[in-house]
């Protein structure tokens, strides 16, 4: 079962891709982080996680729209996904969720 959904991804960035071309980004994601042994997160942290990756993929693949006023998302530089998904990798979880010496960094 994949970590988002199309429409947790919609709701941050702005794309004009089609949404199999979206869902193959998810697998892509889902993917990284079973890579990186972040499966035994929470659901709600892999989803976001997994969203941001997406969305760094996107902002890669497409230039950054410009905006008029009023609209209601902004679209950023590929970095700031990953920058945010990284973010919460990075976050410290409860030991029942991932135990602390599967942390390097402690």
């Amino acid at each position: 079962m994949a970590s988002c959904t199309i429409a947790d991804v919609k709701a941050i960035i702005d794309t004009d891709l089609s949404d199999s071309e979206i869902t193959t980004l998810i697998s892509e994601a889902d993917q990284e982080i079973t890579d990186r042994f972040l499966t035994a997160r929470s659901t709600l942290t892999k989803q976001y996680i997994c969203k941001y990756l997406v969305a760094e993929q996107i902002a890669m693949k497409n230039p950054i729209p410009e905006k008029t006023a009023g609209d209601s998302q902004s679209t950023h530089a590929p970095e700031y996904y990953r920058t945010m998904a990284e973010k919460r990798i990075m976050q410290k979880v409860p030991d029942q969720v991932m135990p602390a010496a599967t942390f390097p960094w402690e």
